[in-house]
């Protein structure tokens, strides 16, 4: 039995090699450029390039190679040959174009951060002790008051970095009260007249954006983050500044919004974002310490600031 078997063993051995050099078969020497490419004929895989393999002659094959960073290159190769006899094919490789991942990117933002309503309450109470004490640095002249604000609104510039998910932000900006207006103010030389207040607010923040699927040239996301907050208050008699406060806050921020992305390097984004801040005062400016200690003689040194951000930014990505 023991016998038989070795006798079986050998008899296919000897066929298989019996077949490998076969005079009837023709030997073909496979290159590529550049070498080292995996060599697949009729879908089984060979080898690496360069390559020895014995084939038919007048037979076509499907010769495929692949290599990383080049393109696949695939075709019916026909055998031009008599038996016996040798031939090579050189495959040329073409290199794939490095495509960008487009990693990082860049946004510049329009906002409003709707705080409209908390700060002209907070202005109503200035107006009301102002006019029967000096809470700045003079009382207001009878009749006179603070006028409320239009709007909050500010510029935000962002970097961001790619993860699994989405993107990690870097946010950085800056608000004021009718900020549309104040620069159309500096561009025709214009002065203030009467009393009004400045408010402007400094703002950094570091936020996750989970922007995990897209549809078509729409990728909703949602954002979450903390950030932290200045808010610079200064009263004006015309040209004069009366006095100042400042406050200061740490806070959540977490919205959701749409891009539309039509190319990978571009997108446009609509936004809203929740940021509830809480502010008191902080001793960052200490060049109005009087009218600070008047603020917290007349509880005014804290702000509750909850408000809805709505925004419109531009995004560059590389």
């Amino acid at each position: 039995m023991k016998v038989r078997s070795i006798l079986l063993v050998l008899f296919c051995c000897f066929g298989l090699f019996a077949k490998e050099v076969s005079p009837e078969t023709f030997q073909l020497y496979i290159t590529t450029d550049p070498s080292g490419a995996n060599l697949y004929i009729e879908g089984k895989f060979y080898g690496v390039t360069p390559f020895y393999i014995r084939v038919y002659p007048g037979v076509t094959y499907n010769i495929k190679v692949t290599k990383e960073f080049y393109k696949t290159k695939e075709g019916r190769y026909t055998i031009r040959g008599k038996a016996g006899e040798e031939g090579d094919i050189n495959i040329v490789l073409k290199k794939k174009k490095e495509e960008k991942d487009y990693d990082k990117g860049f946004s510049i933002c329009y906002s409003v951060l709707r705080i409209n309503r908390e700060l002209d309450e907070h202005i109503a109470k200035i107006n009301n002790i102002a006019a029967e004490a000096e809470l700045f640095n003079e009382i207001l002249s009878s009749g006179n008051v603070f006028p409320k604000i239009k709007l909050f609104e500010g510029i935000e510039i962002c970097n961001m970095y790619r993860t699994e998910y989405g993107f990690l932000k870097v946010r950085f900006s800056l608000y004021r009260n009718d900020m549309i207006d104040w620069a159309s103010g500096l561009i025709k030389n214009k002065a203030n007249k009467g009393y009004s207040i400045e408010m402007w607010s400094p703002q950094v923040a570091l936020l996750a954006r989970m922007q995990p699927v897209g549809v078509l040239f729409f990728y909703p996301y949602v954002d979450v983050g903390v950030g932290y907050n200045l808010f610079f208050m200064t009263a004006y008699k015309d040209n004069k500044a009366l006095g100042g406060v400042t406050y200061a806050s740490t806070g959540l921020f977490y919205g959701a919004g749409i891009e539309f992305r039509f190319f990978k390097f571009i997108g446009v984004t609509a936004g809203w974002e929740r940021r509830d801040m809480c502010m008191e005062f902080s001793g960052l400016w200490e060049m109005y310490e009087e009218v600070t200690n008047n603020f917290i003689e007349k509880g005014l040194d804290f702000m509750k600031l909850p408000g809805d951000n709505l925004s419109v930014s531009l995004n560059l990505y590389w």
